[in-house]
């Protein structure tokens, strides 16, 4: 109720009433331990406003705002919505320091380095993540490009000590979340960036990319083999090699995972191959007057693409499931299900 009162206060404007009226209640529940959930989330609520509010209000900033957020965690460890938050704070802060850097190389170094809000925001997504799928469609997505935009550094600066070290940290943390950290089909929502880093130019950075990929093709191939085969027919000869050898390396123990799937792969491979050239097929060919275009002797793959075990990604196969409250609300699909 107090919760909901300031949050009223707020969108009325009356912020600095909203956050008396938080700081009333958390010293309330702190003097009668009460805990309507038995978890700490009374508490952990009303911490999270206390952040909001007194960030509006110009009362927290920096090392005390992060600090604010650091306590709501510990009064809910089990809460994902707190770690989103902290996560999401450490993000801002370094955002607002990568903008201070500028362009110059030592400022962004220092930046990356010095208050461990790279490290910060990645653990603290990562761990709502691991507890929930709530904040997936923000956490992941978000995550992957604060790791991305530092593997872009990384790569084009010279290598400190500390860097390293950073760079150790955050390869580390990105394994435990694709090795078991998280429901593996979490990952389908970022699959377009993998992709797109499928060729990048910093080793350890390809290395996670790859994989990230390598297990998507093996839980969820309908999706994954959609994105990288058309990325073998590349204009650049690195993506081209990198989804190839991908590929390659899935389908070699694919039929370990699932009966026929080393034929699955083919038939995808060449029914992207087929649709690639009847989309760049001259258009006369297909109303010219002396012509009958035959969609069975020209692309024979697409003629048979109904008895093939392929399918074609409509919005709702590529759609990813996430659970917001409890995973017992609703099954995630299984594995190597289009949908």
């Amino acid at each position: 109720a107090a919760a909901l009162g300031a949050k009223l206060l707020a969108e009325r404007g009356h912020v600095g009433e909203a956050l008396v009226a938080v700081e009333h209640a958390l010293h309330a529940l702190g003097t009668q331990a009460i805990d309507l959930n038995g978890n700490g989330v009374d508490e952990a609520r009303l911490r999270l406003l206390r952040c909001r509010f007194g960030a509006s209000a110009g009362d927290l900033a920096g090392a005390e705002l992060l600090a604010a957020h650091k306590r709501a965690v510990d009064a809910a460890p089990g809460w994902s919505k707190a770690h989103y938050a902290l996560g999401e704070c450490h993000d801002r802060l370094l955002s607002a320091q990568l903008e201070a850097a500028g362009t110059d190389l030592a400022s962004i170094e220092k930046a990356y380095v010095r208050e461990g809000h790279l490290i910060g925001a990645l653990k603290g997504y990562g761990a709502a993540l691991r507890r929930s799928g709530r904040h997936l469609l923000r956490a992941l997505p978000r995550l992957m490009a604060l790791w991305l935009r530092f593997a872009d550094f990384r790569h084009g600066a010279n290598a400190t000590g500390s860097l390293r070290q950073l760079d150790r940290d955050v390869e580390a943390e990105l394994t435990k979340l694709i090795v078991g950290g998280m429901p593996s089909h979490y990952w389908r929502v970022v699959l377009p960036q993998l992709a797109s880093r499928i060729a990048h130019d910093d080793q350890t950075c390809r290395a996670v990319v790859h994989k990230a990929l390598g297990m998507l093709l093996a839980e969820y191939p309908h999706q994954a083999l959609w994105t990288l085969a058309p990325l073998r027919h590349s204009h650049s000869k690195a993506r081209s090699e990198a989804a190839t050898h991908i590929i390659k390396r899935y389908k070699a123990s694919a039929d370990r995972y699932r009966p026929g799937g080393s034929a699955q792969v083919d038939q995808y491979v060449d029914a992207v191959q087929q649709l690639i050239g009847f989309t760049g097929h001259p258009l006369s060919d297909l109303i010219g007057k002396n012509r009958r275009f035959s969609l069975q002797r020209e692309y024979p793959s697409l003629w048979k693409l109904r008895p093939a075990r392929v399918l074609i990604p409509l919005q709702a196969s590529l759609s990813a499931w996430h659970g917001h409250i409890a995973s017992g609300e609703r099954a995630p699909p299984p594995p190597g299900a289009g949908a």
